[in-house]
């Protein structure tokens, strides 16, 4: 059967014309050029993984062809195409041949899809062995050595098609600026890929996903709202400003005139220590530095850039009639990425306490992410609700609609919500009652808790 089959595959082909010794010319220029083809594909690889360690080695000239290897990393994109335009030009030119030496010496009218599995599949599937795959995996493994050794005759193809490698990168810069807007990553993409190349539910994995969202967070997202500003008046005197600054354990306070609305500067507390012994009368005010605003829809990302730039560590946040909506600061940027920084002055009651089995004592501030963090669920758990608020005692409000009384008691995706204390129209405190389920399928028990 397995004969039948071969028979009908490759019958009807024709030697038609013996090879004699003039045809080991153009099979000297095949071999030559897949010769040709594998020295390209063996580059490509080489330059472009080296490790910055051999980097570093080419940049302190141990090898005497290092100077060119410098010159060539130094314009990558020229070299690359430099590799590509050489590496296609003889692959076709393989091909070309290839297809007429066969075609030369055998005759396949009588059986075409023989002469199309001969002419370019195999002719095709050699080229990739040897003149793609093998070359490239042997450059991969010894990539510093080998383009130490090809380095001469790399620069000079560089230098020869200078013009073509040239023209090539102006024109696709000129057609990739039209399609770069087409393909920007969603944040659900980057998590996809995130999760795809990592392992395991680890520090590292979770700080990749903060660093994705970080480019999508807006300042009012994270910032001290204006009911837990803390600062001084602009009208104290002297000595009630150092001590309240002293009391208050911050480096930096915003100055207000009469309201948060109206923010004077801020108050760095070290401009203070010169003038301790001062009198009461003394003009504090003339110490103030100028503050700095921003708009609630800031990015973060581009606000880090700013306070460093301006070298700055706290900026005012004002909604979009000009009143004071919070401040944020250097701190509560970078903590978006490595997690909360304690330091010794911090107040370092946790935000949630554990009570009991499936009971919890949750901070009325306690964002809407850590308390997803601590039930191992997604905000869409408390959907529709969770685009709107950022924290617990936002999201009893926004389920609610009112001001809610000490003791009233919601259920939000069945887990029960109460409210245990209030500050005036604020929810300070709730506690939080699991239903069964809701244990069974959440990891906040199994986690490391602040104990009662």
């Amino acid at each position: 059967m397995g004969d039948a089959f071969l028979l009908s595959l490759f019958g009807g082909i024709v030697y038609s014309n013996p090879i004699v010794w003039i045809d080991a010319i153009p099979l000297l220029i095949i071999l030559f050029l897949l010769l040709c083809s594998a020295f390209m594909s063996s580059n490509e690889v080489a330059f472009f993984s080296l490790t910055p360690q051999e980097v570093q080695q080419i940049k302190e000239q141990e090898h005497p062809n290092d100077p060119r290897l410098l010159q060539l990393l130094s314009h990558s994109e020229q070299l690359l195409a430099t590799i590509l335009i050489g590496n296609n030009a003889v692959n076709v030119a393989i091909t070309i041949l290839c297809a007429w030496f066969v075609g030369e010496h055998w005759d396949f009218s009588a059986n075409r899809a023989a002469g199309f599995i001969i002419q370019t599949v195999l002719i095709t599937f050699l080229l990739l062995l040897f003149g793609e795959i093998i070359p490239k995996i042997y450059a991969q493994r010894h990539p510093l050595s080998f383009i130490r050794m090809t380095a001469p005759a790399v620069s000079g193809l560089y230098k020869g098609i200078a013009w073509c490698s040239k023209g090539l990168i102006k024109t696709s810069k000129l057609l990739g600026s039209n399609a770069k807007k087409g393909h920007e990553l969603s944040v659900d993409d980057l998590s996809e890929a995130v999760a795809l190349t990592t392992e395991g539910d680890n520090k590292e994995t979770e700080m990749i996903h903060e660093i994705v969202k970080f480019y999508h967070k807006t300042a009012d997202e994270i910032m001290v709202p204006r009911v837990d500003m803390v600062g001084v008046n602009y009208h104290w005197a002297y000595h009630q400003t150092l001590s309240y600054a002293v009391d208050t354990g911050y480096s930096r306070l915003p100055v207000y005139d009469g309201s948060q609305d109206s923010i004077r500067g801020v108050l760095y507390v070290k401009d203070l220590l010169p003038h301790m012994h001062e009198e009461d009368t003394f003009p504090w005010q003339k110490i103030i530095r100028q503050a700095y605003f921003v708009p609630e829809n800031k990015k973060i990302d581009t606000l880090l850039e700013e306070l460093q730039q301006e070298r700055i560590h706290m900026a005012i946040v004002i909604d979009e009639f000009g009143g004071t909506s919070g401040l944020i600061t250097l701190e509560d940027i970078l903590e978006e990425i490595v997690g909360e920084i304690v330091d010794e002055y911090d107040d370092e009651d946790p935000p949630y306490v554990r009570l009991a089995e499936g009971v919890y004592l949750i901070d009325g501030g306690m964002s809407l992410i850590d308390l997803c963090k601590l039930l191992d669920v997604e905000p869409e758990y408390f959907a529709p609700h969770y685009e709107e608020v950022d924290t617990v005692g936002g999201l009893f409000l926004e389920v609610l609609q009112e001001i809610p009384q000490v003791g009233q008691q919601i259920t939000i995706s069945d887990i029960d919500f109460t409210v245990t204390r209030m500050d005036r129209h604020r929810i300070m405190q709730l506690k939080m009652r699991l239903h069964p389920k809701e244990q069974g399928e959440t990891q906040g028990d199994s986690q490391t808790e602040p104990q009662a």
